[in-house]
């Protein structure tokens, strides 16, 4: 296996893989042996939300640590910072910077993160990127005496990751309240008698009855009855349209006034709405061009303060002015994360006024 995605959002799993190297009914048995368990240790126990658990993958191809542990690490930091500078510049006391030391023993501590994320990209060949870069630092200054420089590294890519993560939050949570847009029950017409029966089990065929103030679950054809029915969820128009008998309607749009009678056409991840959920999964996996160029930065970044640090030690054989070249060449890779966040920022700040944009590459 190569890769494996879930975005829990949408209930997608993405699987990459070697067809040379595992066969496609395979996969299916290790993916149902997975939606199986976690359907059994969910809390809802119910087929409709068996996904794995997942804080969606990140932009540079590894999953995210939760907010919770991003703000408990950052609070954590910076409680030993605040510790460090009262008694270095308040109490005028000498801080050891070794690294058996307090100082030496929190930047290993807190180096433990960042190295996850080294090791996720350096599994998907992705050595030249921000973060192999800087826990070469971070070891390095740590090994050389100067765990406080380390620590001070490790402190303000965890604030940066703190917020890339809290933006990332909040683009999935204004996406997943525009994309969850189907009830768990409707009204199904069985022998003249309303019956309420969950969506899942809706069939093709079923007439269904959705009067004033509820969502239309399904796309399907009005066989009776007449009601204004908002659209702005697909079409985007905000006024209202009237729709009557062979009248096409789609899930996800909402009865405002009047009842309808419908013919379920399309269930599940056949409506519309569901394809362009699917759509925008695919797109968001796509990186725009800025992204790309965040990513050329990080590499060439990377590969010339390696031979800057390098040429450095072999000049002056000096650790001190060794380690001076290489923070200072890993100071610019922060342009990596910034490009991500600002396309995700944006892409959260579209959500929240209930404009959906299908990725980095499209909003450019």
């Amino acid at each position: 296996m190569q890769r494996v995605e879930v975005r829990r959002s949408t209930g997608s799993v993405i699987l990459v893989y070697d067809p040379e190297e595992m066969q496609p009914h395979t996969l299916m048995d290790l993916l149902g042996q997975g939606l199986n368990w976690q359907a059994i240790n969910s809390p809802q126990n119910g087929p409709q939300r068996a996904y794995p658990e997942s804080s969606q993958e990140g932009r540079h191809g590894n999953a995210p640590r939760t907010w919770a542990g991003h703000l408990l690490n950052v609070v954590a930091l910076t409680a030993f910072m605040g510790y460090i500078f009262i008694k270095r510049v308040l109490l005028k006391s000498p801080i050891s910077q070794r690294p058996a030391s307090a100082v030496g023993i929190a930047a290993t501590l807190g180096s433990i993160s960042m190295l996850r994320r080294t090791l996720a990209d350096l599994r998907q060949r992705k050595g030249g990127g921000l973060f192999p870069f800087l826990t070469a630092a971070c070891g390095f200054a740590i090994l050389s005496g100067q765990a406080l420089t380390a620590l001070e590294i490790i402190w303000v890519l965890s604030v940066g990751m703190l917020l890339e993560e809290y933006v990332a939050d909040r683009a999935r949570r204004s996406i997943r309240d525009i994309l969850e847009v189907s009830p768990d029950n409707t009204l199904v017409l069985a022998d003249g008698v309303e019956v309420k029966t969950p969506v899942a089990q809706v069939k093709v065929g079923d007439q269904l009855v959705i009067r004033s103030g509820k969502k239309i679950p399904v796309d399907g054809l009005v066989v009776r009855g007449e009601a204004v029915v908002d659209e702005a969820l697909i079409t985007g128009r905000w006024q209202p349209e009237l729709r009557k008998p062979d009248h096409w309607v789609y899930a996800g749009t909402v009865v405002r006034q009047g009842t309808l009678f419908l013919r379920a056409e399309k269930l599940g991840d056949q409506t519309y709405l569901r394809r362009i959920i699917r759509l925008v999964e695919t797109s968001l996996a796509s990186r725009s061009e800025t992204e790309r160029k965040a990513d050329l930065l990080a590499i060439r970044l990377m590969r010339f303060g390696m031979a800057a640090t390098l040429g450095t030690l072999v000049l002056t054989r000096d650790l001190a002015r060794s380690l001076a070249v290489m923070l200072v060449m890993s100071c610019p890779c922060a342009t990596v994360l910034a490009a991500s966040t600002a396309i995700t920022a944006a892409i959260a700040s579209a959500a929240r006024r209930q404009i959906l944009v299908k990725g980095g590459l499209h909003l450019e």
